[in-house]
């Protein structure tokens, strides 16, 4: 059984992955794909910015995130 660190690398690099191919992955299909919470989605999105320096910001229009610099 996997334990709780390595399920959250799974998260992050899957978001991270998403992002990278060109999808643009929003809380509620993380939450989908994972069987999370919405909050823990987003705790997600924040560690990911945060602690990893991805420079994300969020498109209104679209719902969803996507990589700010080029």
């Amino acid at each position: 059984m996997k334990n709780k660190t390595e399920i959250a690398k799974n998260r992050i690099i899957w978001l991270h992955e998403m992002i990278k191919g060109g999808s643009f992955p929003n809380a509620q299909r993380e939450c989908e794909m994972f069987g999370i919470s919405e909050a823990q989605a987003h705790r997600d999105i924040k560690a990911l910015r945060e602690r990893l320096g991805a420079p994300l910001e969020f498109d209104r229009g679209r719902l969803d995130f996507r990589c700010s610099a080029p």
